[in-house]
């Protein structure tokens, strides 16, 4: 499969982030209601993801992918804007991680599928799993 295994990599690694950095800010602000987060990121995930199931038939596998990490990578940089004093600033990263792992899972899977026969796609799909279990293996190391 080649370079979608850095794609796999990278999303693992942004949900490594998104996950270690709320852990951390509810230790250290606990009357946060985190659930915002978590409410905004699914349904703005699962709306892209309804809504965008096409793009990648219609644009092709490597723009939707370069929208979708380029989502993640603003949806990284809103978490530095997050306050215990605002707590709706959960909303934003929420929504843009949310849109980014509803345009990229798709598309990168479907990627890391492709050069694999029919019969090997059991195969492709647990490698393109586990790269992005390594890449959230990994970067919680740092």
């Amino acid at each position: 499969p080649g370079p979608i295994l850095g794609v796999t990599l990278a999303f693992g690694t942004c949900m490594c982030v998104i996950f270690v950095f709320l852990a951390d800010f509810v230790d250290q602000h606990p009357n946060v209601r985190l659930w915002w987060f978590f409410v905004t990121y699914a349904t703005t995930g699962l709306s892209i993801r309804l809504g965008l199931r096409n793009w990648p038939d219609r644009f092709g596998a490597k723009p939707v992918l370069a929208a979708g990490m380029g989502l993640f990578t603003l949806g990284m940089v809103t978490f530095l804007f997050v306050s215990e004093r605002h707590p709706y600033s959960l909303l934003v990263p929420g929504i843009i991680c949310g849109a980014a792992h509803g345009v990229t899972f798709h598309a990168m899977v479907s990627t890391a599928l492709a050069p694999f026969p029919p019969p090997a796609r059991g195969a492709g799909s647990t490698l393109a799993l586990m790269g992005i279990d390594v890449g959230t293996f990994l970067s919680s190391q740092i």
